[in-house]
């Protein structure tokens, strides 16, 4: 399902410098070509503090996404005070990898084949960054997925042992339910429901991206769950039954919706903060 990716050939490109980051573009070529050659060049950002810290945070964004802003809100200000280094890779057929109407919209479409491509890709792109870090820098790599980038995470993680821990955030575990049920997919609905695919038959073909219907290869002590309540995009049942599947004990619901990635970022930045705190404090 899932390649094992060779450690891929990654070029860097200096931006600027803010705060204690020295900014770089990276680059290399995806492990899984689509035959679209400005998707199948993986880019993204690092961030690497000047204090030569040994843990790295793999940031990967949610659907739709085409600007680091609210990654940033999130997280550089938090990470930057802890002397962590930001990676963050841009996802299949977004950012400057589309070529599209608008980010992301070739990645999860009414195009069943190519957007269980995009999923593959996505997470085999994104194993070969973490050994590719582990390899030339060392020391911990920890996941971190916002929303259709929480869903990646969780797929990383029963694809591959490398990541010393997985946090996920206001994230799915069903496409086809999120597709279905949720105004997020309405459009992509109505273009399957007018070619003859049934819920049904969506979530067979797409059974094989739904994290719950394997087991984590990584500690469950080390995976964090945050999970918005009335979370209209990614409904919380949803996630609560992948917390309940792998019984992930460190498991936060919030009392808000999805926009709480941006109205409960300070709170999110810290409970994100404590528990990679905790692991580093145990030696993760």
């Amino acid at each position: 399902m899932y390649p094992t990716p060779d450690i891929p050939d990654v070029h860097f490109e200096h931006i600027h410098r803010q705060m204690n980051y020295e900014i770089c573009r990276f680059s290399f070529q995806s492990p899984m070509k689509s035959g679209n050659e400005i998707n199948d060049r993986v880019q993204g950002n690092v961030y690497s503090h000047s204090s030569r810290s040994p843990v790295h945070i793999v940031v990967v964004h949610g659907w739709r996404m085409d600007q680091w802003e609210k990654i940033n809100q999130l997280f550089l200000n938090p990470f930057d005070k802890s002397g962590f280094h930001m990676w963050q890779i841009m996802l299949p057929f977004h950012f400057d990898r589309a070529h599209s109407t608008y980010s992301g919209e070739y990645m999860i479409s009414a195009n069943i084949e190519r957007s269980v491509f995009s999923v593959r890709q996505a997470v085999t792109e994104i194993r070969a960054l973490i050994r590719w870090i582990k390899l030339n820098k060392g020391g911990n790599v920890i996941l971190v997925g916002v929303s259709l980038g929480g869903l990646m995470a969780n797929l990383v993680a029963t694809a591959d042992e490398y990541a010393d821990a997985v946090i996920s955030i206001m994230y799915a575990n069903s496409l086809s339910y999120a597709v279905w049920h949720t105004p997020i997919g309405k459009y992509i609905k109505q273009v399957l429901q007018n070619n003859g695919i049934t819920y049904d038959m969506l979530k067979e073909y797409w059974e094989i991206l739904e994290p719950i219907s394997q087991k984590p290869k990584i500690d469950r002590n080390r995976i964090l769950f945050i999970a918005g309540r009335y979370d209209q995009y990614v409904h919380f049942e949803d996630a609560l039954a992948l917390q309940q599947a792998w019984d992930i004990p460190n498991f936060l619901p919030y009392h808000c919706g999805h926009a709480g990635i941006i109205f409960h970022r300070k709170k999110i930045a810290k409970d994100v903060l404590t528990f990679i705190h905790s692991l580093l404090s145990r030696s993760v």
